[in-house]
């Protein structure tokens, strides 16, 4: 058969254009890491009740199954080879902005027990002391019309605090720390102003877009977006941080399993 009639080589060539063979690399790469991982999941979105589907669900396995902690990475994949993504970045974006509110979807719970072990020490937890230029707005470049950047961002985002709200409803609710993620299959532009007022472009690889969109009267937070060619380091960085957010919080976890088990909460 001639390979241009060759059924298989024609959806390979399709498959590699919707983002399918990114999201199972995603996956793969997450398990590899230790998590256990939920492919095109579907969630019920936080404003309209419908149910749509986000690409993967990492979730960090809890040591002792005490369901009084999450800890878990929502990742929206895209395919983007021919048209770059750009994002509009500033050294001055969190400025005024609560870390704890720019770090993750969490819950109330969540940072009263970070607020509690101090500011010096939460502050050295990998990704929530954000330095340097974050992302305030993005696009695609040479296109015009339906913005699928801004798409990915809202859909990771309902993504994210739907499953605030489904971890709430469980009784206790547990610590949360969800991450939104963004990795695309494509080049990563940042644009920006220099110190001389000039504009400057440059490629990156990582990097973080503040959406601080409010959804279902839920803030937004800070999304991790990343090219695919980090996606090893994203995956050692959030084993990393969820081991670190684990020890820092176990006194809490046990605190919380001892009340349960005398029936106090």
């Amino acid at each position: 058969m001639n390979r241009i009639d060759d059924p298989k080589s024609k959806i390979k060539e399709w498959l590699s254009t919707q983002g399918y063979p990114l999201e199972m690399k995603v996956a793969a790469a997450f398990r590899k890491a230790g998590f256990e991982v939920i492919q095109s999941h579907y969630y019920i979105d936080p404003e309209n009740n419908n149910y749509r589907e986000i690409d993967v669900v990492a979730i960090m396995p809890d040591p002792k199954l005490s369901g009084v902690i999450d800890i878990s990475f929502v990742v929206e994949c895209k395919t983007s080879k021919k048209k770059p993504w750009l994002l509009f970045s500033s050294d001055r974006i969190l400025e005024r902005w609560n870390i704890l509110f720019s770090y993750c979807i969490n819950s109330d719970r969540t940072r009263e027990a970070l607020i509690k072990k101090g500011f010096d020490r939460i502050k050295k937890l990998l990704w929530m002391n954000k330095k340097g230029r974050i992302a305030y707005g993005l696009t695609q470049a040479f296109t015009s019309g339906d913005d699928i950047t801004y798409k990915a961002a809202i859909s990771v985002l309902k993504a994210t605090i739907s499953r605030k709200k489904q971890l709430e409803k469980r009784i206790p609710a547990p610590f949360m720390f969800i991450f939104p993620v963004i990795i695309i299959e494509g080049q990563l532009f940042e644009c920006f102003l220099s110190d001389k007022g000039q504009l400057s472009i440059i490629e990156f690889e990582n990097g973080f877009f503040h959406f601080p969109f409010s959804i279902a009267d839920e803030p937004g937070t800070c999304i991790h977006i990343l090219s695919s060619n980090k996606l090893t380091d994203l995956c050692s960085q959030a084993k990393n941080v969820s081991n670190t957010l684990l020890s820092l919080l176990q006194n809490d976890i046990d605190r919380r399993l001892e009340l349960l088990s005398r029936n106090i909460i």
